[in-house]
């Protein structure tokens, strides 16, 4: 199951990942720091996407245009903007837009908490693979190296393991050198690996 967090800020974007894995140890949690960046991201997952934490301020367009997009391809996906905003007019129109939640940045810990795993807990996402758990045996996730990942992320792994730089892959996938560095520490997460040395060698033994 994949949870993407999509904000500028990388700080707080490590803290919701620490709130988020104390609950949820076994989600893939992606990252993305500007709406350009999400919509690359977005195209491609493919695997179950269960929520989506989204920043209004961020580099790439108009946030409530891009809620709605959000909105009308993802009918059933659980939109939570959490912002440094505490405007009454900026939470009406995220919602209209189609946002679920809107969030301060200020909440504490634990109202944040509670947000979370009530909202994560609802998504339809979360049910299915829930109830497929339960009825199937066989395990939740791919125990393969690559089944781990997305497309991209598998694309990026490959030039990885052949001793491509960051710069390197950027260029040939048209990417942000940002945007890499967020694949890799996404790959890093997946495989439960700490730099790309362990990850290649988890590569070659598999």
């Amino acid at each position: 199951m994949n949870i993407v967090i999509a904000d500028d800020h990388p700080l707080f974007r490590d803290a919701l990942i620490i709130l988020i894995k104390r609950l949820y140890p076994y989600v893939n949690i992606l990252e993305a720091e500007s709406f350009n960046a999400l919509f690359d991201l977005l195209r491609d997952i493919d695997l179950n996407l269960v929520c989506l934490f989204l920043d209004l301020n961020m580099p790439g367009g108009n946030a409530y245009d891009h809620i709605f997009e959000l909105r009308q391809r993802y009918k059933e996906l659980p939109i939570i903007v959490i912002t440094g905003s505490e405007s009454e007019e900026d939470c009406r129109m995220a919602v209209n837009k189609g946002a679920t939640r809107f969030l301060s940045k200020s909440l504490d810990s634990h109202n944040l908490e509670q947000v979370v795993m009530t909202t994560i807990s609802g998504s339809a996402a979360f049910e299915k693979e829930k109830n497929n758990s339960q009825t199937e045996t066989v395990p939740l996730h791919n125990n393969s190296v690559t089944g781990r990942l997305t497309k991209r992320q598998q694309e990026v792994f490959q030039l990885i393991c052949q001793g491509d730089t960051n710069k390197m892959i950027a260029n040939k996938l048209e990417l942000t050198e940002g945007t890499v560095k967020l694949h890799v520490r996404a790959i890093l997460q997946a495989l439960g690996v700490s730099n790309r040395t362990q990850a290649v060698a988890m590569k070659k033994n598999n």
